[in-house]
């Protein structure tokens, strides 16, 4: 009865040891959802290229739809990407800028523009 107080630094090393281990495991899974969200920009700034082929005018509504769906999913890439800093932080690591969200952003948004004007010319006359 008396000898548990000698099993304790046996019990807090292996708590200490299981600690480690899931902070292992959740780092390397911060690890997998950054690389993964970086081939899901590179994803949007592709789509953002195929812009630069539409020319049909009769599919201006799509065009339309498609640039504010992809503006939508930047929009929200925001907030994955202080999800990721708050976790980075709560590591000890540095933060994670990622520019090429508001390169993409900047690449997208002339031909949000001439979509939302275009609709909005052909609606009116």
């Amino acid at each position: 009865v008396f000898k548990w107080n000698q099993r304790m630094p046996l019990v807090f090393e292996e708590y200490k040891q299981q600690a480690n281990e899931k902070k292992m495991q959740y780092e390397e899974a911060l690890k997998l959802r950054r690389e993964r969200f970086v081939e899901e920009l590179e994803g949007y700034g592709k789509q953002v290229d195929e812009f630069q082929t539409f020319g049909d005018m009769a599919e201006i509504n799509r065009y339309l739809k498609k640039a504010q769906g992809l503006d939508n999913k930047l929009q929200l890439a925001a907030d994955k990407i202080d999800a990721f800093n708050n976790e980075e932080e709560a590591f000890g690591w540095d933060t994670t800028a990622y520019p090429q969200r508001m390169n993409i952003i900047n690449n997208l948004k002339p031909y949000l523009q001439l979509y939302e004007l275009t609709v909005d010319f052909t609606t009116k006359h």
